[in-house]
C-alpha cells in the first residue's frame, strides 16, 4: 500500500514537472506574427505571400487555418530560417478565412500568431458608391456616403485610402439593400478617396469587388484653392502638407484665446502684487508701533527695566545722603556728637512731654552736647 501511494506521488510530481517545463520552453519560444505581403484584401485569382516569423528558438514554422467547423488545419510547415514565407499562387474563395502561425521548439509548440483575418474579394457585383448632395461640400458641411447594392447583401464596409473605417448592416430596397455612412461635419480631413464592399452575413470573409473610387472635396469658404485635388486611388495625396486658410471668424476664436489667457495672468499678477504689498504695509506698520512704545518707556531708548533700576540706584544714594545729613551736620565731628534713643511709650519721672508735632516715629534721635 505504501509502495502504491509513493508511486501515484512520484508521477504526480513528474507530470507537473513535465507540464512546467513544456509551459516554460513554450515561453522561451516566443509568439510569432504573421502578415500579408499586400494586406489582408487580396483580389480572387491574385497571388499573396504570407510572411512569418519572430521566434527565437524556433525550429520550425506551421502555418495554420481556422475551418468553418472551429479546427485548426495545417496548411504547410517550414524550417525557421529568419522570416519564412507561405506564397499562395492563385487565391481561391476556400482560401479565405483565419491564418495563424506557430513555432516548434523541438517537439513543443509555442504560443501561435495573432489571426490574420484573409479577405478574398471580386466574389460578387461591386456596389455604387455616392454623395449626398454632391461630392463638393463646404467646409462644417454635413455629406452622406450612400452605397447600394442591386442584390441582396447584409453588410457593407466603407473603406478610405485602401484603410477600414467603418461597418454597417444594409437596410432592405426597393432595388436590393443599400447603407448611409454619414459625417455630420466635414473637414479637410475628410477630402479622401473611398470605396465601399458588400458581404453575406454568414461569409464575412467573402466580399464582392470594390466600388468605383469616389474622391470628396471640401472646400473652405474665403479661399481661392481647394484643399483637396482630384486624385487616383492608387497614389492618394497626402492632405496634411497644405492647410487651408482660416475664415475670419475662425481666426478671431483663435487669436482671442491666447489673449484671454495672458490678460488673466497679467490679472492674477496684479492681485499678487497688491497682495504683497499688503503685507509689507502691515509689517512696517507692526515695526513702527513696536518703536513707539519703546520710546514711549525710556526717552533715551533704554529699556524699560534699565530704566527701572536706574531709578532704584538714585533713590538709594538719595537716601544715604539723608542719613549723612542727619548724622553728622555740616561743622560738626561725627566724632565728638553723641547720640541717645528716647522712648516716647513709656516715659520716666522727671522727664517732660515731648511736643506732638514733628515725626511720628517712636524714636526720636537728639543731640546731645
Amino acid at each position: 500500500m505504501t509502495s502504491v501511494f509513493t508511486m501515484t506521488a512520484t508521477l504526480s510530481v513528474l507530470l507537473c514537472l513535465g507540464l512546467c517545463l513544456g509551459q516554460r520552453m513554450r515561453t522561451q519560444a516566443g509568439r510569432p506574427y504573421l502578415s500579408a505581403s499586400k494586406g489582408p484584401l487580396v483580389p480572387l485569382g491574385s497571388s499573396v505571400t504570407l510572411r512569418c516569423g519572430g521566434s527565437q528558438w524556433a525550429k520550425s514554422y506551421l502555418l495554420e487555418k481556422e475551418q468553418e467547423s472551429g479546427t485548426i488545419k495545417i496548411i504547410k510547415e517550414k524550417p525557421a530560417r529568419g522570416e519564412v514565407e507561405f506564397l499562395i499562387p492563385s487565391v481561391k474563395a476556400k482560401r479565405a478565412g483565419k491564418y495563424y502561425c506557430c513555432s516548434r521548439h523541438s517537439s513543443v509548440l509555442s504560443e501561435c500568431s495573432n489571426p490574420l483575418e484573409l479577405v478574398v474579394t471580386g466574389l460578387h457585383d461591386p456596389p455604387t458608391l455616392s454623395a449626398l448632395p454632391s461630392s463638393q461640400v463646404t467646409f462644417g458641411q454635413q455629406v452622406t456616403l450612400q452605397c447600394h447594392s442591386e442584390q441582396w447583401y447584409g453588410m457593407f464596409t466603407l473603406y478610405k485610402d485602401g484603410k477600414e473605417i467603418e461597418r454597417q448592416r444594409a437596410q432592405p430596397h426597393e432595388r436590393g439593400a443599400q447603407t448611409n455612412f454619414s459625417v455630420w461635419a466635414v473637414s479637410p480631413a475628410h477630402g479622401e478617396t473611398y470605396q465601399c464592399y458588400s458581404y453575406h452575413s454568414d461569409n464575412p470573409f467573402m466580399w464582392s469587388a470594390p466600388s468605383d473610387p469616389l474622391v470628396l472635396r471640401v472646400t473652405v469658404p474665403g479661399t481661392t484653392k481647394e484643399p483637396h485635388l482630384t486624385q487616383s486611388p492608387e497614389k492618394p495625396q497626402n492632405m496634411t502638407s497644405s492647410s487651408p486658410s482660416l475664415s475670419f471668424p475662425q481666426a478671431g476664436i483663435l487669436i482671442g484665446i491666447p489673449v484671454f489667457f495672458i490678460l488673466l495672468m497679467l490679472f492674477l499678477l496684479f492681485l499678487w502684487h497688491r497682495h504683497r504689498q499688503h503685507k509689507t504695509k502691515l509689517r512696517n506698520g507692526g515695526q513702527e508701533a513696536e518703536a513707539k512704545a519703546t520710546r514711549r518707556s525710556d526717552p533715551d531708548g533704554t529699556p524699560l527695566e534699565e530704566t527701572m533700576y536706574e531709578d532704584v540706584g538714585e533713590d538709594r544714594h538719595i537716601e544715604e545722603a539723608r542719613a549723612e545729613d542727619l548724622v553728622a551736620p555740616p561743622g560738626e565731628d561725627p566724632q565728638d556728637v553723641t547720640y541717645a534713643q528716647l522712648n516716647l511709650n513709656s516715659p520716666k519721672v522727671g522727664v517732660k512731654d515731648l511736643p506732638t508735632s514733628g515725626s511720628e516715629d517712636p524714636s526720636v534721635y537728639a543731640t546731645l552736647r
